[in-house]
């Protein structure tokens, strides 16, 4: 069920079958989908701070909840119960739940938190509640971005510093990521043709709000250091200094 609408409109033109394309569609600032399970609603909503949805659970309705993202490659779950979603080309977050209920017109909070399932499940687990009330559960997204270059890149590796930065480490065969380490690697190589020849690995550090690029360089040599090849860990210590190990050609790093 649609809510409120934009004042703009979004176009799509993908591929060259004019059939599939599609002009002036509305954009709506708030979207409902009721009945999702028996007895539950769950609700989406855009605004200035970020994307959000909502779930509402009627009286005495079970909220065997449990979410799916479609083409990311890792969950994790944060020391402070957040939950970061990864994908190929970039990261971002969603912050621990929060469940409460109104009762004689005071919010009350319900205990929650984030199960991970699987790499691309997971659920919200409860603790005990007044089950004759409605329950709402209010996670919401705190950020994303699109991390990459001209070419190819991966994304393979996260981790969440104590403070809540965030660390990402891959490989890529673009010579032109954001790059602010000047002491690290040039990037991936090219053959006597120009041809970019093979991969390099990089890590880069993003601000826990997702507005900075804290810092990032290349990681190689005049061989591939490809972390498809052999990227074997990534880690953060408690003052926040980035250890990796992986594989190389390279004879130079």
């Amino acid at each position: 069920m649609a809510g409120k609408v934009y004042d703009h409109t979004v176009s799509y033109f993908r591929g060259n079958d004019r059939a599939k394309w599609r002009a002036n569609v509305p954009a709506y600032r708030n979207l409902r989908y009721p009945e999702i399970l028996p007895g539950t609603e769950m609700r989406f909503e855009s605004h200035e701070h970020g994307f959000e949805y909502t779930v509402h659970v009627q009286p005495h309705a079970r909220p065997d909840l449990r979410f799916r993202y479609h083409g990311v490659t890792a969950l994790e779950k944060t020391h402070t119960g957040d939950l970061v979603i990864r994908t190929a080309k970039g990261h971002f977050t969603e912050s621990r739940p929060v469940v409460f209920q109104f009762i004689d017109g005071i919010e009350h909070s319900v205990e929650s938190s984030f199960e991970i399932v699987s790499t691309s499940e997971y659920r919200i687990a409860l603790g005990n509640y007044d089950r004759s009330r409605e329950l709402i559960i209010d996670p919401v997204l705190d950020w994303s971005t699109f991390w990459g270059g001209s070419q190819s890149d991966n994304s393979k590796i996260l981790k969440v510093s104590q403070d809540g930065h965030i660390i990402i480490a891959g490989n890529s065969f673009s010579t032109d990521l954001p790059e602010t380490s000047s002491g690290f690697g040039t990037g991936p190589g090219v053959n006597s043709s120009g041809e970019l020849s093979y991969r390099d690995a990089y890590v880069a550090k993003f601000s826990k709000d997702g507005t900075q690029l804290l810092w990032s360089g290349y990681l190689g040599g005049n061989g591939a250091t490809d972390d498809e090849m052999g990227w074997k860990g990534l880690a953060v210590d408690a003052a926040g200094d980035v250890y990796v190990s992986g594989y190389t050609m390279s004879s130079e790093i």
